[in-house]
């Protein structure tokens, strides 16, 4: 049996700036969902987010493409990649670490937008540079 294999593309321009101004959950992002995302269903059988940003809302994403789309990650499997990697070269450290990072332009969003990605405040551990 020849199995046809189809490849999809949506640019989704609105998605990021609504993740970056908070908007994780709620109406406005789920008509943004329906908009760009009603093409692939019973078109495809697997979805993968092509944007960082889009790990944020892969619940939303998953809930409205329902249980026959599998909904990939790249992210995670960027993360196991590596997970094993520093593992096989023995690199890993369990001892405790501290983060801090160096910004060009510390404001109000990048923050919001950080504790998103990382779930916690970086405001106390940013320091400003300049290029």
């Amino acid at each position: 049996m020849l199995i046809k294999k189809v490849t999809l593309r949506r640019h989704a321009s609105i998605l990021v700036p609504l993740i970056e101004e908070g908007f994780i959950s709620g109406p406005e992002l789920d008509l943004f969902i329906a908009r760009y995302l009603a093409g692939f269903i019973a078109k495809v059988d697997t979805l993968i987010l092509g944007c960082t940003h889009y790990s944020i809302i892969k619940d939303q994403i998953s809930k409205y493409l329902g249980k026959k789309i599998t909904l990939v990650d790249p992210a995670e499997e960027v993360a196991k990649v590596v997970y094993k990697f520093i593992q096989k070269q023995s690199i890993y450290s369990k001892k405790p670490r501290s983060d801090f990072y160096y910004l060009t332009d510390v404001n109000e969003r990048f923050m919001n937008t950080a504790k998103m990605f990382l779930g916690y405040d970086i405001s106390n551990k940013t320091e400003k540079v300049s290029i």
